[in-house]
């Protein structure tokens, strides 16, 4: 057999499980993350029925639904805290979980016994030639490969050497995401709770003895996020919004502008990306993390059924299978942050618009995307 080498960059959630796939299909990878350790600050993430699938065959789903909470239902309110829509996720079809993203992986790392791991390095140049890519990294380790994947986020390193002239898409807002105390008071702990306005999104997700939150401002791409007083826009949302707002400033927060990666094709040759590299998309859908999941899931099983020495076709055969139905997922959110973000529509109009979302259909397309 045809010892594959595979170069993944970044260690996280689609790096990671993507190493995982393919040790199980008998490949070894080496992954390569910027950080030194695995001591990284995290928010939450909800993992969807598609994710969920990729993490049962994987042996992780029962652990995974023991560290998370699931929603039974979502409730969409105005800002004075009355109920627009509540959906029946479970009816629907969507079972789904939020946890924190350390715990997703910590348990993904378990599965790993073989991956070679190069830690706090970053790539100085990499060149395709007729026997692979040549890479060489920060602390001037340097191998040729089968296959490079960008698995690297938003700010993906391996798309700027793919299409250096391609930048992220603001969309205008930004996003502060934090967790609250341990044992806080939820009104129902079985319910995601999206509280919006014109302009402002306030959204709690239940995770297991806490929740976590998400808040959305409209805000100019210049603006230093440091400088924002996120608990000045309580009065904003009332509801909710007086109580949770005013923790920011004693909480652990991840914030950033809001963008999007929108791609017309994925890989070049022996580099691929995957996940946010790929396809970053709004957090409305909540489909980020199940999406960089099942790209693990089918670029792994191209890998391993490719025979041919060159792995681009392994990449050609994933993005044909993966690209289309991202997007649709991708369009999907935008959308919905365009009804619920978008200060234009009148607030009765946007009420009307999300009490009539066909939560069932959506549920439908997670499932089939």
């Amino acid at each position: 057999m045809i010892q594959k080498k595979i170069l993944i960059v970044g260690g996280g959630v689609s790096g990671i499980a993507l190493a995982a796939l393919l040790e199980k299909r008998g490949i070894t990878p080496v992954v390569i993350e910027k950080d030194n350790d695995w001591n990284r600050s995290g928010f939450g993430i909800t993992i969807m029925p598609p994710g969920l699938d990729v993490l049962k065959r994987l042996g992780l789903y029962e652990k995974i639904l023991s560290l998370g909470a699931i929603s039974e239902f979502v409730e969409f309110r105005d800002a004075l805290g009355h109920v627009t829509k509540r959906a029946n996720m479970i009816g629907a079809g969507i079972t789904s979980t939020t946890l924190p993203r350390e715990d997703l992986l910590r348990e993904l790392r378990t599965l790993l016994s073989t991956t070679t791991f190069r830690m706090g390095v970053t790539i100085e140049s990499m060149q395709e030639n007729t026997n692979g890519v040549t890479v060489r990294l920060s602390d001037q380790f340097e191998d040729t490969f089968d296959l490079v994947i960008g698995a690297d986020g938003i700010n993906s390193q391996v798309r700027q050497f793919l299409f250096p002239a391609y930048q992220p898409e603001y969309v205008g807002a930004a996003i502060w995401n934090f967790f609250l105390p341990k044992n806080s008071s939820l009104p129902d702990p079985l319910v995601t709770t999206i509280v919006s306005n014109s302009r402002h999104l306030l959204s709690i997700f239940p995770i297991r003895d806490s929740a976590a939150v998400s808040f959305c401002i409209p805000m100019d791409q210049r603006r230093n996020l440091k400088e924002v007083d996120v608990a000045s826009y309580a009065e904003e949302i009332p509801f909710m919004g007086l109580d949770i707002l005013p923790l920011v400033d004693s909480a652990d927060i991840f914030s950033g502008h809001l963008r999007q990666v929108k791609l017309p094709k994925w890989h070049r040759g022996r580099v691929v990306l995957m996940g946010d590299a790929a396809h970053a998309m709004l957090p409305t859908s909540a489909m980020g993390v199940s999406s960089a999941l099942m790209d693990a899931e089918v670029l792994a099983d191209q890998i391993a059924v490719c025979e041919h020495p060159n792995l681009a076709r392994a990449a050609k055969a994933y993005e044909g299978q993966r690209i289309k139905g991202a997007t649709r997922v991708q369009k999907d959110s935008f959308l919905l942050w365009r009804i619920i973000m978008d200060d234009r529509l009148p607030v009765r109009l946007k009420d009307m618009i999300i009490r009539h979302l066909p939560i069932n259909l959506l549920g439908k397309k997670l499932l089939q995307n």
